[in-house]
C-alpha cells in the first residue's frame, strides 16, 4: 500500500534511534521494579563517571592500548601520503570536518583501521601497517588503485568521526552497564527481602512459641528450580540481552561509516577496499593485535571476518537445521561487524543506483 524509500544512511540510523530506546526501555522496565533509590542512583552514577572518563581520553586510551603512534605530515608509511590523504578528505563537502584529525600507525601484520576521539575536534585516525601492504601487493604496483582503496578506508573512519559513533557507542555502554547494576541490584534486593520475610517469621513462631501458642510450622520455601530461574534471569538472561542490543547497534554504525564513501562518490572504492579486508592475513601476536580485542567493536572490519562469513553463508542455506540456524544466529548476533559480503553488496548497490546521478553530472560539465 505504502511504497515509502528512504536513504540506507537514514534506515541505519532510525535503527540506531530504536536500539537506544530498546537500551532506555529496559533501563526503566528494570528500574521500576528496585527499591533502594539511592544506591541504585550512586552505583548507576559511577558508571555515568566512569564512562564519562574513558570518552572523554578515548584518543589517548586507545592509542595506547593499540600502541599506535601518531607519524608526522610529511611521512609517508608504505608509500602512502597518509596525512594528505585524511587532509584533502575531510574537506569533501559530505565530510566537512573542520578539525584535522591525529593521523597514527600501528606496526602490525593484521589489515584494519580505527577512529577515535571525543568529539570531531579531538579525533584520531589509526592504520595498519599490514592493510597498507596488503594494499600495495593487491594493486601490484598500482599506486593509484592502492591510494582509491586506502582513501576509501579512510572515508569510512572519517563517517565514524562525523556520525558521533564514539559518542553514541559509549552512550550505549552507560545503558548497558545501568542494566547490568539495575538487573544485579534488583536480584539481591529480592534475596535480602526473602531473608527479612524468613526472619520474622522466625521471630513471631519464636514468641509465640514463649507465649505458649500453637505454632505451625510452614514449609514454604523457594523451590530450587525457581532460584536457578531468578538467578539465571536477573545475571545473566537480562544483562546479555543488553549487550546483544550494543553490539546490534555497533553494527548498524558500521552502515551508517560505509555510506560516507558513497556519499563521497567512492562505494565502488568501498567495496574493492572491503575485499582487501576480506583475505586471510598472516597469524600475527604481536602486541597491538592482542590488544585489538579490546577495541574490536571500533575496528573497520571484524577481527575474523572468514568465521562472521562463514555464519552469515550458512544461515542462508536453505538446507540448515532449525537447531544450527538458532546456534549461528546466536554466533551472529554476538558479532561487532556485518559480514563483509553483505558491505559489499550494499556499497554496491548504491554504487549502481548513483552511476546515472554522475553520469548526468559528468555530461553537465562538459
Amino acid at each position: 500500500m505504502f511504497n515509502i524509500k528512504i536513504s540506507p544512511t537514514a534506515e541505519t540510523n532510525i535503527k540506531s534511534a530504536l536500539t537506544l530506546a530498546a537500551l532506555m526501555t529496559m533501563i526503566g522496565t528494570i528500574g521500576s521494579f528496585v527499591a533502594g533509590t539511592s544506591g541504585i542512583l550512586i552505583s548507576t552514577g559511577i558508571t555515568f563517571g566512569i564512562a564519562a572518563l574513558s570518552m572523554w581520553y578515548a584518543r589517548e586510551l586507545s592509542l595506547w592500548l593499540m600502541s599506535a603512534k601518531e607519524i608526522a605530515p610529511d611521512a609517508k608509511p608504505e608509500g602512502f601520503d597518509l596525512h594528505n590523504m585524511v587532509d584533502k578528505l575531510r574537506k569533501l563537502e559530505h565530510v566537512n570536518l573542520p578539525v584535522m584529525p591525529k593521523v597514527c600507525i600501528i606496526e602490525s601484520k593484521t589489515k584494519n583501521a580505527f577512529a577515535t576521539g571525543r568529539h570531531q575536534g579531538h579525533t584520531a585516525i589509526a592504520i595498519t601497517t599490514g592493510l597498507l601492504q596488503e594494499a600495495k601487493n593487491h594493486a601490484k604496483g598500482n599506486m593509484a588503485d592502492a591510494n582509491r582503496w586506502i582513501e576509501a578506508i579512510l572515508l569510512h573512519e572519517l563517517g565514524h568521526i562525523v556520525n558521533r559513533d564514539i559518542a553514541t557507542k559509549t552512550a550505549a555502554s552507560i545503558m548497558v552497564s545501568s542494566v547490568r547494576l539495575l538487573s544485579e541490584s534488583l536480584y539481591e534486593q529480592r534475596l535480602k527481602q526473602r531473608q527479612e520475610q524468613a526472619n520474622q517469621k522466625s521471630k513471631e513462631n519464636a514468641k509465640a512459641k514463649k507465649e505458649g501458642k500453637e505454632v505451625k510450622e510452614s514449609n514454604e520455601s523457594p523451590s530450587v528450580l525457581r532460584n536457578i530461574a531468578e538467578y539465571l534471569l536477573f545475571n545473566w538472561v537480562i544483562p546479555y540481552t543488553g549487550t546483544l542490543v550494543s553490539l546490534c547497534l555497533s553494527r548498524t554504525r558500521e552502515f551508517a561509516a560505509d555510506d560516507m564513501a558513497a556519499k563521497c562518490g567512492r562505494a565502488k572504492d568501498m567495496a574493492q577496499a572491503f575485499e582487501l579486508l576480506r583475505k586471510p592475513c598472516e597469524k600475527d601476536h604481536d602486541h597491538a593485535t592482542k590488544r585489538m580485542e579490546t577495541l574490536s567493536a571500533m575496528m573497520c572490519a571484524s577481527l575474523n571476518p572468514e568465521a562472521d562469513q562463514q555464519i552469515a553463508n550458512q544461515l542462508k542455506d536453505p538446507q540448515v537445521g532449525t537447531f544450527k540456524s538458532m546456534y549461528l544466529s546466536v554466533q551472529k548476533a554476538f558479532s561487532t561487524h556485518p559480514a563483509l559480503d553483505d558491505r559489499i553488496e550494499r556499497m554496491l548497490q548504491q554504487a549502481k543506483e548513483s552511476a546515472p546521478a554522475k553520469k548526468a553530472r559528468a555530461s553537465a560539465r562538459a
